[in-house]
């Protein structure tokens, strides 16, 4: 490389264009979903999951500890009758 390659090399500029993405995603139908900029059109896949969230079968303990809490509804008759 000889210092005239060099010196146009640096005398050019690079533009680097930032976008602040907004990301039209398709409706989930699988594993991942692909999402488009509507600003700068770059395509990307999403997961369609959280890596960390829970899964019913994952974690069952959690789940009837949940539903422990949760009591049924009851309708205006039982209320009226117990009083």
């Amino acid at each position: 490389m000889t210092e005239g390659s060099v010196a146009e090399r640096a005398g050019t500029e690079e533009k680097v264009v930032l976008c602040r993405h907004y990301w039209i995603i398709d409706s989930a139908g699988g594993p991942t979903s692909k999402g488009v900029c509507r600003t700068c059109g770059v395509q990307r896949q999403f997961k369609n999951y959280l890596e960390d969230a829970p899964w019913d079968d994952e974690k069952p303990a959690a789940r009837d500890q949940i539903a422990s809490v949760v009591s049924p509804a009851r309708s205006s008759d039982t209320l009226e009758e117990e009083s």
